[in-house]
């Protein structure tokens, strides 16, 4: 492989990771604002259209 190929994915693997991270840095974020536990917390970040009394209190809690 090139070195150019080597280093686009490098850099896509690593913005994946941050990503990956930024996502439990808010369910964690949102486990100690709202209440929620991390399982909830997730269900929340990755399931925005619930209609859930949960999901609809812990974006209120986040949004607040």
């Amino acid at each position: 492989m090139e070195p150019r190929t080597i280093a686009v994915l490098v850099i896509l693997f690593l913005l994946i990771l941050a990503f990956v991270l930024a996502t439990f840095v808010l369910a964690t974020l949102m486990v100690s604002g709202a209440g929620l536990n991390t399982v909830e917390a997730l269900h929340v970040l990755t399931l925005q259209a619930d209609d859930s009394p949960e999901s609809r209190f812990a974006t209120t809690v986040i949004t607040q």
